[in-house]
């Protein structure tokens, strides 16, 4: 879908912390026309209030206001596929702590009932669930391997965990052991180290070729090198472009209720998903800075998607 110019914002203020709310949408329920295709930028000016960095960029890429103006503008119903780590949720040193923004998932609960909802984390699918309800959506972990639908089903969309990292489990928890700070995440369908906490980070050229060194040694399994992680996965796995395509197909697979496909993510796992969802749907990236990415366009922060859905919810409401 091709960006729509921008929306007047103005600012607020909000505390910092690893879940600070930030921001605030309202809009005025006066006189927005009905068809949202008339819903111009003259409509919307003053009437929304969002943090005054979302009219800017600064990356090339159209941020909060054209996006949301695109959404409205929407010529057929949309579904709404989002990462959680650093989309939903902020990152926080330990996973475990990570929570959703609590307007972003008031805003999913409240859409659900209409829209698809597809959550495609890195994360396990039980670990996953620990952290964020949303009873009709969808839910992929594990970037993509193991699935669970509204109705309860669990099921592994591209086969079980290969052997090879039950084998590679040992040697990576040696490493982990010499470089003080790491430590591993077992997942259903992958292996992890983490080294955001990595107390020498001098040391960091060194814990790279040791990966690189064991990933070598394993061509079963394919790495991938995220935010301060090195991941490890079945070099079989679809990744989140092949599970969010996996989905698109079985969401309509008559092709008789087209919808437009929203992804919302953060990582550079997360450009797969950008890709699934192009030229038909819209990719947004969620990042402070810009990077190459496959995303039309870019979002600063957590607080951003959660005033984006918010916003999409009210619409939705009408």
């Amino acid at each position: 879908m091709r960006p729509i110019g921008p929306i007047s914002a103005r600012d607020s203020t909000g505390a910092a912390g690893c879940n600070r709310q930030g921001w605030f949408v309202g809009i005025d329920p006066g006189d927005c026309p009905h068809n949202p295709l008339a819903y111009t930028a003259e409509h919307l000016k003053g009437r929304i209030r969002l943090p005054q960095e979302t009219s800017k960029t600064g990356s090339g890429l159209p941020g909060l206001g054209a996006l949301v103006r695109s959404l409205l503008a929407a010529r057929e119903p949309l579904a709404l596929l989002l990462d959680f780590d650093g989309t939903l949720a902020r990152i926080c040193d330990r996973p475990g702590d990570a929570r959703p923004e609590p307007a972003a998932l008031t805003a999913l609960n409240r859409m659900s009932a209409d829209t698809p909802i597809a959550i495609v984390s890195g994360r396990g699918l039980e670990d996953l669930q620990t952290l964020i309800a949303i009873p009709r959506a969808t839910f992929f972990g594990s970037h993509g391997q193991e699935a669970r639908f509204p109705g309860g089903q669990t099921i592994n969309p591209f086969g079980e965990s290969a052997p090879e990292l039950g084998q590679l489990r040992g040697r990576i928890a040696a490493v982990a052991r010499e470089f003080a700070g790491s430590w591993i995440e077992e997942k259903p369908q992958a292996l992890v180290l983490h080294y955001r906490n990595l107390r020498d980070q001098g040391k960091l050229p060194d814990l790279r070729r040791r990966i690189q060194i064991l990933a070598g040694e394993f061509p079963e399994l394919s790495m991938m090198a995220g935010r301060k992680v090195f991941e490890f996965v079945p070099a079989a796995a679809p990744g989140k472009g092949g599970a969010v395509q996996w989905y698109l197909d079985r969401l309509d697979p008559g092709g008789n209720a087209p919808r437009i496909p929203v992804y919302f993510g953060d990582d550079v796992s997360d450009e797969g998903a950008f890709a699934a969802v192009d030229p038909l749907g819209i990719g947004v990236l969620v990042a402070r800075r810009t990077r190459p990415t496959a995303a039309g366009y870019r979002l600063s922060g957590v607080n951003e998607v959660a005033a984006a859905l918010t916003l999409l919810a009210r619409w939705n409401a009408r």
